[in-house]
């Protein structure tokens, strides 16, 4: 099994009533998102989608768009109780 591309905190997601989904653009670290998630975090968990190659995340296979978005969907629809958001940059 390949490792997930999400990093998130699992009792922030338990308890916090919304999700955000944080997808950078290309060549970008997850910690772009930096100054942004005290905006979010208050009231809503926050989940970040590494890329291929940055943020620990292997860097084969490459990016697929259609797979990532993929499984974008399916991450979120794990969580069909939450107020989602999904944040690109």
């Amino acid at each position: 099994m390949s490792e997930s591309p999400f990093q998130y905190d699992q009792a922030a997601l338990d308890r916090a009533p919304a999700l955000t989904v944080l997808i950078p653009g290309a060549l970008s670290p997850i910690s772009i998102f930096s100054p942004a998630t005290a905006v979010f975090s208050p009231y809503s968990a926050l989940a970040f989608f590494r890329l291929p190659g940055l943020d620990g995340m292997p860097s084969h296979p490459p990016l697929d768009i259609v797979a990532a978005g993929r499984e974008v969907a399916e991450f979120v629809n794990r969580f069909p109780e939450k107020k989602v958001a999904i944040v690109g940059y």
